[in-house]
């Protein structure tokens, strides 16, 4: 009886571990990353006490009618999103634009700050400073 209750405690504590507390955003999930409602849901949570604990990581550099934006995976509790994110300053991150993000894809942006700018009807991240970048 002790080891059935043994296993069935190790299992509770390993589905547990492996699953959120609160489940991905569904917004996230059944919407594309460019879509108004993403960016006006994701710049929410951008907002929310929350975001300090985020996880923020590089997943590209990319240049889209001459402006460069850096894409960046975003985790944290209930948030698993994407946002491609316009620099105008390079302050801090001159490496990842001297190297189009090789060598920096996966690196963690710790710190970052990211401004949410809307006008015209539409929601654009931009990057503002980060306090390190951790390869």
């Amino acid at each position: 009886m002790t080891h059935t209750f043994s296993l069935f405690f190790i299992y509770v504590i390993a589905l547990a571990s492996c699953s959120n507390s609160r489940d991905n955003n569904p917004i996230f999930e059944n919407h594309q990353p460019n879509s108004k409602i993403y960016k006006d849901e994701l710049a929410v949570e951008l907002a929310s006490p929350e975001a300090t604990d985020f996880t923020y990581r590089l997943d590209k550099y990319s240049v889209v009618d001459g402006k460069e934006y850096l894409d960046i995976d975003i985790k944290g509790h209930g948030v698993n999103a994407k946002a491609s994110v316009l620099v105008k300053n390079w302050h801090k991150i001159e490496g990842i634009r001297r190297t189009k993000g090789l060598g920096y894809i996966g690196a963690e942006l710790k710190g970052i700050k990211i401004e949410t700018e809307r006008g015209g009807g539409k929601t654009e991240f931009v990057y503002m400073d980060v306090d390190r970048v951790i390869d």
